[in-house]
């Protein structure tokens, strides 16, 4: 986000060093991943109305869910580091081996850090369980 200079100023500056430039910050109020996959996993089983809702999980439990290839580990590092498609369903053609999941993407400490690395420089993080504490930041 830039913000023009004054118009009219006849000052020798350039036109760049006129602008002042903005820089976005994204807060972020997060959970522990435990609770949020419980969450989701019950969010999905019975929210009917949801685009998330998935009526074969009705006769899952959350143990059967979480030991089944739908369910994404480490889903935030995944997702900053780009390494979430590895979950998308098969469109082209069924799988050879009857699972309709690609295998996921392996991930390295070098992905943990990376992510941990995009979060210390674009985000303020709140924690769910603190929102007081987090909201005061």
């Amino acid at each position: 986000f830039h913000e023009e200079g004054e118009e009219g100023s006849d000052d020798g500056e350039d036109s760049a060093a006129k602008k002042k430039e903005y820089k976005g910050v994204l807060f972020a109020m997060l959970r522990h991943p435990i609770d949020r996959a419980v969450s989701l996993f019950y969010h999905k089983q019975s929210v009917k109305d949801s685009i998330h809702y998935d009526p074969s999980l009705e006769i899952y439990s959350l143990t059967d869910w979480i030991n089944s290839p739908s369910y994404i580990t480490d889903y935030m590092v995944r997702t900053l580091v780009g390494k979430i498609g590895s979950w998308q369903v098969h469109t082209m053609e069924p799988p050879n081996d009857n699972q309709p999941f690609r295998p996921p993407i392996p991930l390295t400490h070098a992905d943990l850090d990376a992510a941990k690395e995009i979060l210390r420089r674009k985000c303020v993080i709140g924690l769910l369980e603190e929102k007081g504490e987090s909201m005061k930041r």
